[in-house]
């Protein structure tokens, strides 16, 4: 255990402190912490053990950051003793120029070894970039920020946006006289509620030449923290679900995990009616941020999502290092670039277009 909350690591950094967590050092309250303080599934200890069953707080170093005494990071990491390099575990949360500085000299410091410092998927709050650190723009989150009422949220949308919203609802409730909208919460959820909407999700991305990224596996993990801080939306027709959203909610902030509906219902436009749904649910939560992460849909910004850039940061601790991990991060990203815009021009080929959704729907079974 190292506690140096009095050391001041860097002159510019003179209002920070910290305190170092060995692995054997335990916190009781490590999972309210993490999520009190950045209220994201990806910062939060039972979300990261799910997916990386090596994540918990036995096999996790843990630097907490302070100014002025009030705790601004907490920060899970490993070190066994001789790696070249420390990677930042928890991940979507916004973090300052200043505090990347002084977090990656404390971890220098600490650990002689210790070459760089990386850092994945944050928000940036920069004033400035920092010397001998490589940024690469890596995803962005789709992030709808939520108004004090529906009414007002309503207001805001589109003419034509707005006008569709209450068509479809009202047509699927004449056509349909038991469709229904119910909300289910935490330990109310059903295993087969979350297998209903997955499967709707794999057909809908299917019919789009597609193949949906939920397996079996991530299927059951959604479950799982669904039965802690998950929400679902859910559409039914003579209790029959036809469409619905998967969602987690903690503190102000709500995230989108799988939106989907029953292909024999596309022209109700069910996924929309279960969005416009989930909004008004959040509203009442006293939500405040809803994330619909990444991925290129309209719908998202008809529905006033606005794009938040997401970094993968390195910070080196000799410039030599440096000079190499910026030549091969501007190689990699230059790749991606020429990929983005050679897949753009054949989506705007339309003789191409359909070749490829042709061998896309024979392909993906």
């Amino acid at each position: 255990m190292t506690d140096k909350k009095d050391i001041k690591v860097f002159d510019d950094t003179s209002k920070m402190t910290y305190t170092l967590l060995d692995e054997k050092s335990r916190v009781d309250d490590l999972e309210t912490k993490l999520k009190t303080l950045y209220q994201t599934p990806h910062s939060d200890m039972v979300y990261l053990n799910m997916y990386d069953h090596s994540i918990s707080q036995e096999n996790c170093r843990k630097l907490f950051i302070y100014e002025d005494n009030a705790l601004k990071q907490l920060l899970l990491f490993k070190y066994e003793g001789n790696e070249s390099s420390v990677t930042i575990l928890n991940t979507s949360f916004t973090i300052s120029s200043l505090e990347i500085k002084y977090i990656s000299n404390v971890i220098f410091y600490e650990f002689s070894t210790v070459g760089k410092v990386i850092f994945q998927t944050l928000f940036l709050d920069c004033t400035g970039k920092i010397e001998m650190t490589v940024y690469e723009k890596t995803l962005y989150d789709a992030i709808m920020d939520l108004p004090a009422s529906m009414d007002v949220y309503m207001k805001s949308l589109g003419t034509q946006t707005r006008k569709h919203v209450k068509y479809y609802q009202n047509r699927i409730q004449k056509d349909f006289p038991g469709f229904n909208i119910s909300f289910q919460e935490g330990e109310d959820i059903k295993s087969g509620q979350i297998a209903r909407i997955v499967d709707m999700n794999r057909d809908r991305m299917k019919s789009k030449g597609k193949k949906s990224g939920i397996d079996e596996i991530q299927q059951e993990y959604i479950y799982q923290y669904a039965q802690i801080n998950g929400m679902l939306c859910l559409c039914t027709v003579d209790e029959e679900i036809i469409g619905g959203t998967i969602n987690t909610i903690i503190g102000e902030h709500a995230y989108l995990h799988v939106i989907a509906h029953d292909n024999q219902y596309n022209k109700y436009n069910t996924g929309q009616v279960a969005l416009v749904n989930t909004v008004q649910y959040l509203i009442g939560k006293n939500v405040k941020h809803f994330h619909l992460f990444w991925g290129e849909y309209d719908y998202k910004y008809r529905f006033l999502c606005k794009n938040h850039d997401l970094y993968d940061i390195t910070v080196y601790r000799k410039k030599g290092a440096y000079m190499i991990g910026k030549t091969s991060i501007g190689i990699r990203v230059f790749g991606k670039s020429l990929k983005s815009s050679v897949r753009k021009r054949l989506e705007n080929n339309k003789t191409l277009k359909k070749v490829y959704r042709k061998a896309c729907k024979l392909f993906i079974k």
